[in-house]
């Protein structure tokens, strides 16, 4: 009897540590899908900024939702700026979401002419 009851306690500590490792597990595929579609949003924004008449740059927030749609509540919240250097636009773009009650942020830089 003693060693079935060994054998249970043995048995439920190795649940305890898969259920654990699930967890985990699960925890850190989501950041990664999140991650990944805040960087699709940053690098969408990042091409209209580049593609756009330079007397059209301004900055700007706006929410998105994971295929970089504009909505009024998006998971994801984007804020670009644009800083003139001379002849050189300096372009920012930075993607928040929160998650698990911690908030995390993606940002992107780059630069482009006046022409």
């Amino acid at each position: 009897m003693v060693e079935v009851l060994v054998a249970l306690f043995i048995m439920t500590i190795s649940l305890a540590g898969l259920i654990g490792m699930t967890a985990t597990g699960m925890h850190a595929t989501a950041y990664a899908r999140h991650a990944a579609e805040a960087s699709v949003c940053a690098e969408d924004k990042l091409e209209q900024l580049r593609i756009m008449a330079p007397a059209n740059l301004a900055s700007g927030t706006d929410h998105t939702d994971a295929k970089a749609f504009v909505t009024n509540a998006g998971a994801y919240t984007r804020t670009w700026t644009v800083t003139w250097n001379g002849t050189l636009a300096t372009l920012t773009v930075s993607v928040s979401w929160s998650e698990d009650g911690q908030n995390h942020a993606i940002t992107y830089r780059t630069m482009r002419s006046n022409s």
